[in-house]
């Protein structure tokens, strides 16, 4: 079956995990650790991670770095997680957009992702999901660039 529009969406998606990598590696760790947007700077990081597993139904390995309140950003973190572990988890939520890509076909994005569906009701179809695979991080990303800017450095946007 195609993929044809799967794999148009999917640069979206891999370009937002290579920025989100590319900012853990620049990222100051006295900026890792700051607020910006409401959260710290690592938080933000991680939540996109941790939504990999809510988003595709998957947990392909994702290590769990901080409790599900911290992930979910229900509440701030007390304690910073160290980069390189963030950046594991960030590789191992890369293994699990691929496992999830791959296991559908472009009939299927007009089909309703069934583990979101579970977990909260939400009617959204794979199309949906892929994007927001890719937007979600972006937006967070966002926040993330500012707290760079806001100290004279340059963002990875």
């Amino acid at each position: 079956m195609s993929q044809a529009v799967i794999m148009a969406q999917k640069g979206a998606i891999d370009t937002s995990f290579t920025l989100l990598n590319q900012f853990i590696e620049v990222c100051p760790d006295e900026i890792w650790r700051e607020k910006s947007g409401g959260w710290p700077v690592w938080q933000q990081v991680y939540h996109c991670i941790s939504a990999v597993s809510f988003f595709t139904g998957l947990n392909e390995g994702i290590p769990s770095l901080a409790e599900e309140s911290v992930s979910g950003l229900e509440k701030a973190a007390e304690e910073t997680v160290d980069k390189a572990k963030v950046k594991e988890a960030l590789q191992a939520a890369q293994a699990t957009v691929e496992k999830y890509v791959s296991s559908i076909t472009d009939a299927d994005l007009t089909k309703r992702n069934e583990p979101v569906y579970a977990a909260i009701e939400w009617d959204i179809s794979h199309a949906f999901t892929l994007s927001m695979l890719a937007a979600h991080n972006l937006y967070h990303l966002g926040s993330c660039d500012a707290a760079l800017r806001n100290h004279g450095l340059k963002g990875v946007f």
